[in-house]
């Protein structure tokens, strides 16, 4: 009997911190004041214009792993 109420408060004060913790945080700093002759902050880069090269790399060396792995299952076929 004790250790299934141990058990229940332990899992409620688990709970009960992970609803405090995604409260709004009342001390919140106030938003930067706008940037001095109206222009904008900078942005930072977009991944677009990365993601072709990914893509690339990703297929050259998915592509010289599948040679390795033909590589060496040719050499144990020649091995036996």
């Amino acid at each position: 009997m004790f250790y299934k109420i141990k058990r229940f408060l332990i899992v409620l004060l688990f709970f009960s911190i992970s609803f405090i913790s995604f409260g709004e945080d009342p001390a919140a700093p106030p938003p930067p004041p706008p940037c001095p002759g109206g222009l904008d902050p900078p942005v930072g880069t977009p991944i677009e214009d990365g993601v072709p090269v990914i893509l690339g790399l990703a297929l050259f060396y998915g592509a010289f792993k599948l040679q390795q792995a033909r590589r060496k299952l040719k050499e144990t076929e020649n091995k036996v």
